[in-house]
């Protein structure tokens, strides 16, 4: 399995980035009690090496299946990690194929790449769910041109590059063009420690 790349720089300025950010903090806008079931799918996956994140083909499946439910659940986020690194994605002749050796991060290409196989993900969750109201967002931009955050993010970075991400508001009719492969993982699981959330940004 690869591993992530990191950044190294000149002195420790990811506090400074943090302090800055909690002049605009009020309240936490997210706390455990606002999750209903939170589905766990952070297992390897064997079509995606080597990525470290969960195959987007599986978090497909099992929206798909949640939304298909009887009792589907009022809202569903739904986390794509591409176009997050490793960039392993390339587009042949308008179709994504995948890479042994990740690509170079700093590639503006091989992330437009990692980018289109996201999309398509989203276009097939799309086609096979019904929900009136759908928003296509990011968690975080890519700081491609700033240094010294080049190809990536600090925690609490203010930077336009980091902070302004897509905002698209859409709606998902099922037609039934694709039945999602749904195994034992990825069960409704009990609320994850505070902590999990906290890592993962969705706490204040």
């Amino acid at each position: 399995m690869g591993n992530f790349e990191e950044h190294p720089l000149k002195g420790d300025t990811s506090n400074k980035y943090h302090n800055r950010l909690q002049r605009y903090k009020t309240t936490s806008i997210v706390n455990t009690n606002d999750f209903h079931t939170f589905n766990l799918l952070y297992d390897e996956s064997n079509n995606y090496e080597p990525t470290l994140y969960p195959s987007p083909r599986s978090v497909t499946d099992h929206v798909i299946g949640l939304d298909r439910d009887d009792d589907p659940p009022q809202r569903i986020i739904a986390h794509y990690m591409p176009p997050h690194p490793p960039f392993i994605a390339r587009m042949t002749n308008g179709e994504i194929e995948f890479t042994e050796v990740p690509r170079n991060s700093r590639s503006f290409e091989a992330y437009l790449d990692n980018l289109r196989w996201g999309l398509e993900e989203v276009s097939l969750l799309l086609k096979n769910v019904d929900r009136e109201n759908v928003i296509i967002t990011a968690d975080h931009g890519w700081a491609f041109c700033l240094y010294p955050a080049r190809n990536s993010h600090l925690p609490g970075m203010i930077a336009p590059d980091v902070r302004q991400v897509p905002w698209v508001e859409t709606s998902a009719t099922d037609d039934q063009t694709y039945e999602p492969e749904l195994s034992g993982e990825g069960e409704r699981e009990s609320m994850p420690a505070e902590g999990t959330l906290e890592a993962l940004g969705y706490l204040g």
